[in-house]
C-alpha cells in the first residue's frame, strides 16, 4: 500500500484492474471507471490475464494536518455501469 501528497485522478483506458484500500476493501474497475485519491492508502491489484491501461493526473498538494479523519477520507469513484 501506498500514499502519496498528492489528489490523483485515475482513468480505466482499458481492461480492469482492482482497488484495494487500506480498511481491506476492494472496488473491481473498468474500461471508463474514474477515481480520485486525496492521499488515500491504496494499492492496486491487477488479477485479470488481460493488461489494464490507465491514465493519471496527480496533483502536488502540501499536507497541512496528519489527523485519522484526513487518512480516512475514501476516494471517490465514478463508474459508467
Amino acid at each position: 500500500m501506498h500514499s502519496t501528497d498528492t489528489i490523483d485522478y485515475a482513468i480505466v483506458v482499458s481492461g480492469e484492474i482492482w482497488m484495494e484500500l487500506d480498511d481491506g476493501a476492494e472496488v473491481h474497475l473498468k474500461q471508463g471507471d474514474v477515481v480520485i485519491h486525496n492521499g488515500t492508502k491504496h494499492a492496486w491489484r491487477a488479477r485479470s490475464p488481460e493488461p489494464c491501461v490507465m491514465a493519471f493526473c496527480m496533483i502536488l498538494i502540501e499536507r497541512r494536518c496528519q489527523t485519522p479523519v484526513y487518512q480516512s477520507l475514501r476516494p471517490a469513484l465514478y463508474s459508467q455501469s
